[in-house]
């Protein structure tokens, strides 16, 4: 099964209970047979555009990093988690992935709304 967990600043990004909490759960899920990815936000790097998909591995489970350009945002967007670069970045990390079950352990309303 196709599994992908969602945490905001998963390592080397951002650590705390919930990154450490998506890690431990990965790496269980990845030792059972299970094809576990972990779709997370990162800080934005230089650039044009509404976001950029970033993949890269951490201990190795693979991580779809998502950057969200902060001056194509509107301010309420900082608010409702809804914003549309956020959506349309996470809806094109769900299409790319194409999970058969997502974990929703951060960026939830963006998330819940699109999945």
């Amino acid at each position: 099964m196709k599994i992908v967990l969602s945490v905001p600043w998963f390592f080397p990004q951002g650590g705390g209970g919930g990154q450490t909490y998506a890690l431990q759960i990965s790496r269980e899920l990845k030792a059972r047979g299970h094809n576990v990815h972990i779709l997370s936000s990162m800080k934005w790097e230089v650039g044009d555009g509404l976001f950029r998909l970033v993949p890269y591995e951490y201990m190795s489970i693979p991580v779809q990093g998502l950057q969200i350009n902060p001056h194509a945002q509107r301010w309420e967007d900082s608010f409702t988690e809804l914003g549309s670069s956020l959506l349309a970045g996470l809806d094109e990390g769900l299409d790319l992935l194409k999970p058969d079950l997502a974990h929703l352990n951060g960026l939830k309303p963006a998330l819940t709304r699109l999945c």
